[in-house]
């Protein structure tokens, strides 16, 4: 069974998204950042419920039609919540990797640091986003669209298409 409403925390989960973005489900830590031993990604067991549970939400009259087990349902729901976590975050690496790999040949001036470093009237990565959503990345718009693609790829027949409009629904 999903938790409940209560046992999630609904409200506390929803205020942390208004506050933080997806960062209050799950999150990566740039080895950019000190201590670089301490880099990585982290998925809250919180974050996969209340993902799953949206998605439940959306996808419940494709599930109705479903003649399985409820139980494989909701495991269902939670692979796609887990999955779109993970992949994500696993763009916000990318990113970081791809600005190692170019500044490691050549760039004269640190690019992920500076990506990182207080807002100083430059830009970061020129993204336009930061003027319209309040110096919010375009990088998570793109997160999700990479992490929305990737779960939907690997799903198929109508799962696939209730899936995607579940995920859209849900960014």
């Amino acid at each position: 069974r999903f938790p409940t409403e209560e046992e999630m925390g609904v409200p506390m989960i929803e205020k942390s998204i208004k506050e933080q973005g997806t960062d209050a489900l799950a999150w990566y830590r740039p080895f950019h950042m000190d201590p670089p031993e301490s880099w990585g990604i982290t998925i809250l067991d919180r974050g996969i419920w209340y993902v799953a549970w949206k998605l439940a939400t959306e996808m419940a009259p494709f599930y109705a039609r479903y003649s399985g087990d409820p139980g494989d349902q909701i495991q269902r729901c939670r692979d796609i919540a887990f999955d779109f976590l993970y992949h994500h975050e696993m763009f916000h690496f990318k990113v970081e990797l791809a600005a190692t790999i170019m500044e490691m040949n050549g760039s004269s001036e640190p690019i992920y640091a500076r990506y990182w470093g207080p807002y100083q009237g430059g830009e970061w990565f020129g993204s336009q986003s930061e003027i319209l959503r309040g110096n919010a990345p375009l990088e998570e718009a793109l997160a999700n669209s990479y992490a929305r693609d990737k779960v939907v790829s690997e799903l198929s027949g109508g799962e696939k298409e209730e899936a995607r409009r579940a995920i859209t629904q849900f960014m």
